[in-house]
């Protein structure tokens, strides 16, 4: 009896107290709630300051009511899935709840993870209904995120990030992060989409990655496609095989196709790449907006394309361009008779639009000319690295033909005198000068050099009439000798094979050793001078 009265007392008090004051004080007179309790000492507390809740063995077995609710208690002992912990009571859903004792995801409402024994933890799921359908059994699936793996019930291997991500997912190996990514897919597998609503529509397509904003978000069955950039590859829906890099690039491939239609094999790599390309395959474009065109997909204006086997390289190469198998190298928007490069794959040709050339010019190289020549003619070089168009005759690359424009007199007795060819029959090459009577050398090489010269009367005297070829001041061929009394007019020729340089000049001089003079005749079928570059 006597251990109990101050228990007795203070259940006395308790009741006296209460019914004195709105506010319970256990080791303090002014107490600051409606019950409080204060330590022995707050420095120094005894190992008997705190308040004992209700100990149980298990758990009542009939429910409390909702008077009940929010009612606490320790449960001492495991009792089923039960460990000993605190509980409260929570009328509205008629369950004990631990209280402050979640030890894994399994213990959260919007969590949930395998609780098979040995598999314990190989999923784990966070968000409301995220992985509801999973079997928990070894799928080794993550998600976190409203309604991802929702519907997954033994789908392995896969990740979700994001609100609705993965949701309707039956298949394996798949990654999804950002919302909607890859939310209608089914039985696709292999997948990663990263950005929000990247491969929003796949179902059964497999292997592809798409990276950015609606990247690759209305593929359905494509496969082994690669998007990474904003918008990219973003109507493709039945298309195999592409790859596309770059903030829009490739966006309107597949536009609006209910049929799958080859349009496969592509690459498109830089910012708006091509971009107008609706039904195309085998293309590569490299470059920002290469083979773009003007289609915009969000205001439905300019023109899609459908075109296949083009190779445009560079900065907006092939802009404009929309036909089939052509080669663009370019770094503007210029047109194939402009592009620095433009090139036909099915007809083999390949056109530069600018000066060619073979290794270094400034070394052993040379620069091919820019415009065609006319008909006949060849290339010849300076040997400098200089090639330029040629006139070729039957045996050379330099030809001309030349004679007098009217009767030329040699009066100086005995002195070489230069014939004044002036007039050209042809010049293919225009080597000749008329003004100075001279041919020059267009290029080393081997010439043949012919001329001739007829007296306008005849001669009877017994005079020497001579003529020569010159070339770069030297004498090249000399013929010399007596006209012999034949009262005849007078005819001397010359002729020579020689070895020039480039830059000598060739003329023709006559000579008599008479005071007389000659007189010699202007018709070129009895006067001419003629060069050919034979080799």
């Amino acid at each position: 009896m006597f251990k109990k009265l101050p228990i007795f007392i203070l259940l006395i008090n308790l009741l006296t107290t209460t019914f004195s004051f709105s506010q319970v004080g256990i080791g303090t007179t002014t107490p600051n709630a409606s019950l409080e309790i204060t330590a022995s000492n707050i420095l120094a507390p005894s190992n008997t300051d705190g308040i004992l809740i209700p100990r149980v063995n298990i758990l009542p077995l009939t429910n409390p009511g909702a008077a009940q609710d929010s009612m606490l208690i320790f449960l001492t002992t495991t009792v089923g899935s039960n460990t000993p912990g605190f509980y409260y009571w929570e009328n509205a859903t008629t369950s004990w709840i631990p209280f402050g004792k979640v030890k894994r995801i399994n213990d959260l409402l919007d969590g949930k993870s395998d609780i098979d024994g040995s598999e314990d933890g190989s999923s784990v799921f966070l968000g409301i209904n995220s992985g509801a359908g999973d079997d928990s059994t070894d799928n080794k699936n993550t998600a976190t995120g409203f309604q991802t793996l929702e519907s997954n019930v033994i789908g392995e291997n896969n990740t979700a990030y994001g609100y609705r991500s993965l949701r309707l997912n039956t298949a394996d190996q798949n990654t999804a992060f950002g919302s909607s990514t890859l939310i209608d897919n089914i039985t696709g597998s292999k997948n990663t989409a990263i950005g929000t609503i990247a491969l929003r529509d796949n179902i059964s397509g497999e292997s592809n990655v798409a990276i950015g904003f609606l990247s690759l978000t209305e593929n359905i069955s494509g496969r082994n496609n690669i998007a990474m950039g904003n918008q990219s590859l973003r109507k493709n829906i039945f298309s195999e095989n592409n790859v596309a890099i770059g903030d829009y690039a490739g966006r309107s491939l597949d536009l609006n196709n209910v049929t799958d239609l080859d349009n496969d094999q592509n690459v498109f790599v830089g910012g708006g790449a091509g971009n107008s390309d609706r039904n195309s395959t085998r293309n590569v474009y490299l470059g920002f907006e290469a083979g773009a065109g003007d289609y915009n997909i969000n205001l439905a204006t300019g023109t899609l394309e459908d075109k296949n086997g083009n190779i445009f390289i560079g900065f907006q190469a092939g802009y404009n361009e929309s036909g089939n198998e052509k080669l663009y190298i370019e770094n503007s928007n210029k047109d194939s008779n402009n592009a620095l490069m433009y090139g036909e794959f099915d007809n083999d040709l390949l056109r530069v639009n600018g000066t060619f050339q073979i290794s270094n010019p400034a070394g052993t190289g040379y620069a091919l000319p820019t415009a065609d020549g006319t008909a006949n003619q060849v290339l010849t070089t300076d040997g400098n690295g200089s090639v330029s168009w040629g006139n070729a005759g039957t045996g050379g690359l330099a030809i001309c033909n030349t004679n007098l424009s009217g009767n030329q007199t040699i009066s100086s007795a005995s002195t070489w005198t230069k014939m004044e060819f002036d007039t050209v029959d042809f010049d293919l090459n225009t080597d000749f000068d008329t003004g100075n009577n001279e041919f020059t050398v267009p290029a080393d090489g081997i010439y043949r050099i012919t001329a001739m010269y007829t007296s306008s009367a005849n001669l009877n005297n017994s005079n020497t009439f001579g003529i020569r070829i010159t070339a770069g001041g030297n004498n090249i061929q000399e013929v010399n000798y007596k006209h012999m009394n034949e009262n005849s007019v007078v005819v001397r020729q010359v002729s020579s094979l020689t070895q020039l340089n480039t830059g000598d000049t060739i003329e023709i001089q006559a000579r008599v050793n008479s005071a007389s003079g000659l007189t010699i005749d202007d018709n070129s079928k009895f006067t001419n001078f003629s060069v050919e570059r034979v080799r």
